[in-house]
């Protein structure tokens, strides 16, 4: 994107915009690639990531100053679904595209029920 001055612009899905999750799975794709992981190629839904928000809303949402690049980041808890190795690639490597600068390693969650 570009602002009206002609500045280039980035723009930051949050969690409830349709091209949050697209902008993951086709990051995760990249890296895929890049790394060799074959695809399965029996059909889409095979090579397909979602990540879903369960517990996020506005607060979750940090601006952070990195030199002098704005970043827009989400924290909470989310829910992914995929094949395997594409599931455990995004643990290995992180989620987006900003993972050499220290964002999108994500941890398993397990919801603690106190008796």
């Amino acid at each position: 994107m570009f602002t009206p001055e002609g500045k280039k612009k980035t723009y930051y899905y949050a969690p409830t915009e349709p091209e949050f999750s697209k902008q993951i799975e086709a990051n995760l794709a990249k890296k895929a690639e890049a790394l060799g992981v074959k695809k399965p190629a029996s059909n889409y839904q095979d090579t397909k990531i979602t990540i879903t928000p369960i517990h996020v809303s506005a607060r979750n949402q940090h601006i952070i100053m990195f030199k002098t690049t704005v970043i827009k980041a989400w924290s909470g808890i989310y829910k992914l679904t995929g094949p395997t190795g594409l599931l455990r690639l995004a643990f290995d490597t992180g989620l987006g595209a900003k993972n050499p600068r220290g964002f999108g390693m994500i941890e398993k969650w397990e919801e603690r029920r106190i008796l």
